[in-house]
């Protein structure tokens, strides 16, 4: 995935079809959505996030990652590889906590 994700950029562009139809031409343009999230199984607390933050990150996306509490914290090594590799902070964040608990009032 992180291969692929080092070669999207070229996948990720834009596209003019001319003459789809009739004097009509189609353009597509792609672009950044912004924020992404992604919140992974305790099941495959490494491989499911392998899935989506390289491809978010290398389209121009900041990233979310909530792990499951369940699971020991692989994923904090992520974040050490991204600031080691000089990723700007704040572009891969990790979430930690339990799921919400409502008091009642």
């Amino acid at each position: 995935m992180v291969e692929y994700a080092c070669g999207n950029p070229h996948a990720a562009q834009g596209r003019v079809l001319e003459q789809v139809s009739t004097d009509v031409d189609a353009y597509s343009f792609r672009q950044p959505l912004g924020v992404v999230a992604g919140i992974t199984p305790f099941k495959l607390p490494g491989m499911v996030p392998m899935w989506m933050h390289p491809v978010a990150i290398a389209t121009g996306n900041t990233f979310i990652l909530k792990r499951a509490s369940a699971t020991r914290p692989c994923r904090t090594s992520s974040a050490g590889c991204y600031a080691e590799a000089g990723l700007p902070e704040g572009v891969f964040n990790v979430v930690h906590g339990d799921k919400w608990r409502s008091t009642p009032s």
